[in-house]
Protein backbone atom coordinates (compact mmCIF):
# COMPACT_ATOMS: atom_id res chain seq x y z
CA UNK A 1 0.00 0.00 0.00
CA UNK A 2 1.08 3.59 -0.79
CA UNK A 3 0.75 6.59 1.90
CA UNK A 4 -2.38 7.75 0.25
CA UNK A 5 -4.45 4.21 1.38
CA UNK A 6 -3.07 4.37 4.84
CA UNK A 7 -4.49 8.31 4.86
CA UNK A 8 -7.79 6.72 3.30
CA UNK A 9 -8.08 3.41 6.24
CA UNK A 10 -7.01 6.42 9.38
CA UNK A 11 -9.63 8.96 7.98
CA UNK A 12 -12.21 6.53 7.56
CA UNK A 13 -11.21 4.66 11.23
CA UNK A 14 -11.63 8.50 12.44
CA UNK A 15 -14.74 8.68 11.35
CA UNK A 16 -16.29 5.74 12.43
CA UNK A 17 -15.08 6.75 16.26
CA UNK A 18 -16.24 10.62 15.83
CA UNK A 19 -19.52 8.65 14.87
CA UNK A 20 -19.54 6.34 18.16
CA UNK A 21 -18.87 9.61 20.32
CA UNK A 22 -21.31 11.70 19.00
CA UNK A 23 -24.06 9.29 19.49
CA UNK A 24 -22.29 8.49 23.32
CA UNK A 25 -24.99 10.64 24.34
CA UNK A 26 -28.39 8.53 22.69
CA UNK A 27 -27.18 5.39 24.33
CA UNK A 28 -27.31 5.75 28.13
CA UNK A 29 -30.29 4.01 28.64
CA UNK A 30 -31.50 0.09 27.89
CA UNK A 31 -33.76 1.51 25.14
CA UNK A 32 -31.32 3.84 23.49
CA UNK A 33 -28.68 1.40 23.66
CA UNK A 34 -30.22 -1.51 22.04
CA UNK A 35 -33.13 -0.27 19.87
CA UNK A 36 -32.30 3.59 18.77
CA UNK A 37 -34.94 4.88 21.17
CA UNK A 38 -37.22 3.00 18.87
CA UNK A 39 -37.07 5.67 16.16
CA UNK A 40 -34.86 4.83 14.16
CA UNK A 41 -35.71 5.72 10.28
CA UNK A 42 -36.76 2.74 8.33
CA UNK A 43 -34.77 3.83 5.29
CA UNK A 44 -31.24 3.81 7.56
CA UNK A 45 -32.65 0.70 9.00
CA UNK A 46 -32.71 -0.90 5.83
CA UNK A 47 -29.30 0.44 4.94
CA UNK A 48 -27.99 -1.32 8.26
CA UNK A 49 -29.03 -4.38 7.44
CA UNK A 50 -28.09 -4.71 3.92
CA UNK A 51 -24.70 -3.62 4.96
CA UNK A 52 -24.81 -6.19 7.79
CA UNK A 53 -24.61 -8.82 5.06
CA UNK A 54 -21.30 -7.39 3.99
CA UNK A 55 -17.96 -8.35 5.24
CA UNK A 56 -14.30 -9.13 3.98
CA UNK A 57 -15.40 -12.61 3.13
CA UNK A 58 -18.16 -11.12 0.52
CA UNK A 59 -15.87 -10.13 -1.66
CA UNK A 60 -13.02 -12.83 -1.06
CA UNK A 61 -14.88 -15.51 -0.86
CA UNK A 62 -18.46 -15.26 -2.53
CA UNK A 63 -16.20 -13.66 -5.78
CA UNK A 64 -14.50 -17.01 -5.56
CA UNK A 65 -17.56 -18.92 -5.57
CA UNK A 66 -19.35 -16.94 -8.30
CA UNK A 67 -16.35 -17.40 -10.51
CA UNK A 68 -15.95 -21.04 -10.05
CA UNK A 69 -19.80 -21.97 -9.56
CA UNK A 70 -22.01 -19.39 -10.99
CA UNK A 71 -25.66 -19.35 -10.60
CA UNK A 72 -24.67 -21.51 -7.18
CA UNK A 73 -23.89 -18.02 -5.66
CA UNK A 74 -26.39 -16.09 -6.53
CA UNK A 75 -29.00 -19.12 -5.45
CA UNK A 76 -27.70 -18.95 -1.74
CA UNK A 77 -27.63 -15.33 -1.76
CA UNK A 78 -31.60 -15.36 -2.43
CA UNK A 79 -32.17 -17.40 0.13
CA UNK A 80 -30.91 -14.18 2.71
CA UNK A 81 -33.09 -12.24 0.67
CA UNK A 82 -36.51 -14.67 0.81
CA UNK A 83 -35.15 -15.11 4.63
CA UNK A 84 -35.26 -11.83 5.43
CA UNK A 85 -38.58 -10.87 4.02
CA UNK A 86 -39.76 -13.68 5.84
CA UNK A 87 -38.92 -12.51 8.85
CA UNK A 88 -39.70 -8.80 8.24
CA UNK A 89 -43.16 -9.93 7.63
CA UNK A 90 -44.11 -12.71 10.35
CA UNK A 91 -41.21 -12.82 12.82
CA UNK A 92 -40.59 -9.03 13.19
CA UNK A 93 -44.07 -7.60 14.32
CA UNK A 94 -44.36 -10.96 16.54
CA UNK A 95 -41.25 -9.89 18.49
CA UNK A 96 -42.54 -5.64 18.48
CA UNK A 97 -45.43 -6.76 20.54
CA UNK A 98 -43.14 -8.62 22.56
CA UNK A 99 -41.72 -5.29 24.05
CA UNK A 100 -38.74 -6.81 24.90
CA UNK A 101 -34.90 -5.00 23.89
CA UNK A 102 -33.13 -8.50 23.77
CA UNK A 103 -33.50 -12.22 23.64
CA UNK A 104 -32.29 -12.40 26.79
CA UNK A 105 -34.91 -10.05 28.34
CA UNK A 106 -37.46 -12.13 26.44
CA UNK A 107 -36.07 -15.57 27.62
CA UNK A 108 -36.00 -14.01 31.31
CA UNK A 109 -39.73 -13.06 31.47
CA UNK A 110 -40.86 -16.18 30.03
CA UNK A 111 -38.83 -18.88 30.87
CA UNK A 112 -36.98 -17.47 34.09
CA UNK A 113 -33.29 -16.29 34.97
CA UNK A 114 -31.58 -19.37 34.89
CA UNK A 115 -32.30 -20.42 31.56
CA UNK A 116 -31.66 -16.68 30.23
CA UNK A 117 -28.36 -17.21 32.40
CA UNK A 118 -28.22 -20.75 30.35
CA UNK A 119 -28.98 -18.70 26.90
CA UNK A 120 -26.44 -16.18 27.54
CA UNK A 121 -23.27 -18.59 28.13
CA UNK A 122 -24.51 -20.61 25.12
CA UNK A 123 -24.78 -17.26 22.92
CA UNK A 124 -21.27 -16.03 24.47
CA UNK A 125 -19.75 -19.60 23.42
CA UNK A 126 -21.05 -19.09 19.68
CA UNK A 127 -20.17 -16.23 19.32
CA UNK A 128 -16.37 -16.54 20.20
CA UNK A 129 -16.71 -18.98 16.84
CA UNK A 130 -18.90 -16.28 14.54
CA UNK A 131 -17.09 -13.52 15.81
CA UNK A 132 -13.56 -15.14 14.56
CA UNK A 133 -15.66 -15.98 11.33
CA UNK A 134 -15.98 -11.97 10.76
CA UNK A 135 -13.11 -11.07 12.15
CA UNK A 136 -10.55 -13.41 10.32
CA UNK A 137 -11.19 -12.29 7.12
CA UNK A 138 -10.67 -8.55 7.66
CA UNK A 139 -7.40 -9.08 9.48
CA UNK A 140 -5.90 -10.90 6.95
CA UNK A 141 -6.11 -8.63 4.46
CA UNK A 142 -4.97 -5.73 7.08
CA UNK A 143 -2.11 -8.80 7.31
CA UNK A 144 -0.97 -9.01 3.74
CA UNK A 145 -1.55 -5.58 3.08
CA UNK A 146 0.07 -3.92 5.95
CA UNK A 147 2.93 -6.59 7.20
CA UNK A 148 1.04 -6.24 10.81
CA UNK A 149 0.87 -9.57 11.93
CA UNK A 150 -2.55 -11.26 12.14
CA UNK A 151 -3.37 -11.93 15.36
CA UNK A 152 -2.45 -8.42 16.54
CA UNK A 153 -5.02 -7.36 13.26
CA UNK A 154 -7.49 -9.13 15.03
CA UNK A 155 -7.28 -8.00 18.63
CA UNK A 156 -7.34 -4.31 17.03
CA UNK A 157 -9.78 -4.78 14.72
CA UNK A 158 -11.99 -6.19 17.45
CA UNK A 159 -11.13 -3.33 19.85
CA UNK A 160 -12.25 -1.13 17.42
CA UNK A 161 -15.38 -2.32 16.80
CA UNK A 162 -16.53 -2.73 20.89
CA UNK A 163 -14.97 0.59 21.12
CA UNK A 164 -17.84 2.68 18.70
CA UNK A 165 -20.28 -0.27 19.58
CA UNK A 166 -20.06 0.88 22.90
CA UNK A 167 -19.96 4.45 22.36
CA UNK A 168 -22.93 4.71 20.15
CA UNK A 169 -25.45 2.20 20.72
CA UNK A 170 -27.79 1.09 17.83
CA UNK A 171 -28.00 4.67 16.56
CA UNK A 172 -24.17 4.98 16.35
CA UNK A 173 -23.86 1.52 14.55
CA UNK A 174 -26.96 1.96 11.85
CA UNK A 175 -24.98 5.88 10.97
CA UNK A 176 -22.01 4.10 11.05
CA UNK A 177 -23.32 1.43 8.55
CA UNK A 178 -25.12 3.95 6.15
CA UNK A 179 -21.91 5.34 6.37
CA UNK A 180 -19.80 2.14 4.82
CA UNK A 181 -22.61 1.78 2.32
CA UNK A 182 -22.25 5.41 0.96
CA UNK A 183 -18.50 4.43 0.45
CA UNK A 184 -19.25 1.24 -1.09
CA UNK A 185 -21.85 2.46 -3.58
CA UNK A 186 -19.34 5.04 -4.70
CA UNK A 187 -16.53 2.84 -4.58
CA UNK A 188 -19.08 0.21 -6.91
CA UNK A 189 -20.12 3.27 -9.37
CA UNK A 190 -15.99 3.81 -9.96
CA UNK A 191 -15.37 0.57 -10.45
CA UNK A 192 -17.51 -1.50 -12.51
CA UNK A 193 -17.08 0.90 -15.26
CA UNK A 194 -13.15 0.51 -14.58
CA UNK A 195 -13.56 -3.16 -14.99
CA UNK A 196 -15.34 -3.05 -18.39
CA UNK A 197 -13.29 -0.85 -19.91
CA UNK A 198 -10.14 -3.16 -18.84
CA UNK A 199 -11.76 -6.08 -20.75
CA UNK A 200 -12.63 -4.25 -23.51
CA UNK A 201 -16.09 -3.19 -22.57
CA UNK A 202 -19.66 -5.21 -22.05
CA UNK A 203 -20.08 -7.23 -25.44
CA UNK A 204 -16.36 -8.66 -24.86
CA UNK A 205 -17.39 -9.68 -21.16
CA UNK A 206 -20.43 -11.45 -22.51
CA UNK A 207 -18.29 -13.27 -24.97
CA UNK A 208 -16.30 -14.61 -22.41
CA UNK A 209 -19.17 -15.27 -20.51
CA UNK A 210 -18.69 -19.16 -18.82
CA UNK A 211 -20.92 -21.40 -21.16
CA UNK A 212 -21.06 -23.38 -18.12
CA UNK A 213 -22.25 -20.75 -15.63
CA UNK A 214 -26.45 -21.59 -15.45
CA UNK A 215 -25.40 -25.44 -15.43
CA UNK A 216 -23.34 -24.92 -11.77
CA UNK A 217 -26.60 -25.05 -10.01
CA UNK A 218 -26.20 -28.62 -9.80
CA UNK A 219 -25.08 -28.90 -6.16
CA UNK A 220 -22.74 -31.99 -7.18
CA UNK A 221 -20.29 -29.50 -8.61
CA UNK A 222 -19.31 -28.06 -5.04
CA UNK A 223 -16.44 -29.06 -3.51
CA UNK A 224 -17.04 -32.50 -1.03
CA UNK A 225 -20.39 -33.12 -2.86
Amino acid sequence: MNILDYITIILFSIGVLITGVSFSKTGKDMKSFFSGGGNVPWGMSGLSLFMGFFSAGTFVVWGSIAYSYGMVSIIIQLTMAVAGYAVGTWIAPRWHRTHSLTAAEYITGRLGVKTQKTYTYIFLAVSVFTTGSFLYPVAKIVEVTTGIPLTTAIFALGAFSMVYVALGGLRGVVVTDVLQFVILFAAVVIAVPLAFDKIGGVGTFLKRFRKDFSNSLKVSTLPGS
